[in-house]
């Protein structure tokens, strides 16, 4: 959005933007047009994490930075500090082990006295907590491996080249990949497109293009639901259903990171065009 030469910084603050969503099921900005999102990317400090990962703030916060000089410099120090961060809150959780099987929350406190008035206590817990906990966990763990994807050298990884350019290789799915896009795709048959957080088709796709950036079935995935959010955003502004049509346009700027089809790009321009127009 700024008048700024890009350079690999810009795919930092990007993939800065994705660890956002993934610790938080949204994106840290929303508005009403791709300009105002663009805006609050410039100027408007993220929302704070919440409590129960805010220790990765500091992380998000050199991540997102505005000055880019004060973000990550390389992929290798945006590595480390991931790794450093990943490591920090598995240690911070070490006394909380999560049953799932028995759905139950076990507190083990740093010693095990005799004493039976300091038994480890054992107390139920919500579902929903621990499917939270394991969800948080499994997704910094895929955030690593999307740092790693994104930004180290060899494989199939992001390479640069003498010019400082950036090129890619293709690489195909493995299983847990594969269960993302199913996820993926079920959720888009149900309608659940971006919605609810962290349990919709967007959520499960953009998780999957930070693992595996390179894979065709993801990019064509993403694109397919591109596709989708600019023929109900049409079929919305038909109808004069202007909200509705917004909606769409929104979470159709939220993904261009990731789409390569200009015919497309610029199809979503026209129905911005048309959906101010028919608001005069």
């Amino acid at each position: 959005a700024e008048a700024a030469q890009l350079d690999s910084r810009t795919d930092l603050y990007s993939l800065g933007v994705i660890l956002y969503e993934m610790l938080t099921g949204r994106v840290p900005f929303k508005g009403e047009s791709a300009i105002s999102i663009g805006i609050k990317h410039i100027t408007t400090p993220p929302p704070p994490l919440p409590s129960t990962v805010a220790h990765f703030q500091a992380f998000i916060d050199k991540a997102l930075a505005k000055d880019r000089d004060e973000r990550f410099q390389t992929g290798a120090e945006l590595i480390a500090a991931l790794e450093e961060a990943i490591e920090g809150f598995s240690e911070d959780n070490a006394a909380t082990v999560v049953l799932s099987g028995n759905d139950a929350e076990r507190t083990i406190p740093a010693t095990q006295p005799n004493d039976s008035k300091h038994q480890t206590a054992v107390r139920p817990a919500k579902k929903t907590r621990a499917k939270t906990t394991n969800r948080v966990v499994g997704l910094w763990i895929a955030a690593g491996l999307a740092a790693l994807a994104l930004l180290a050298g060899g494989g199939w990884y992001f390479l640069e080249n003498k010019s400082g350019t950036l090129q890619s290789l293709t690489s195909p799915l493995n299983a847990e990949e594969r269960q993302l896009l199913a996820q993926a795709e079920l959720a888009a048959e149900e309608g659940r497109y971006y919605s609810p957080p962290g349990n919709n088709a967007q959520f499960y796709l953009t998780a999957l293009m930070a693992r595996n950036p390179h894979s065709t079935d993801a990019k064509a995935a993403i694109t397919r639901l591109f596709a989708t959010y600019l023929n109900e955003a049409e079929q919305a502004i038909a109808g004069n259903n202007l909200r509705r049509a917004d909606a769409f346009l929104n979470q159709g700027s939220q993904i261009t990171f990731y789409i390569d089809d200009q015919e497309l790009l610029t199809q979503l321009r026209h129905l911005r065009n048309e959906a101010n127009a028919a608001r005069y």
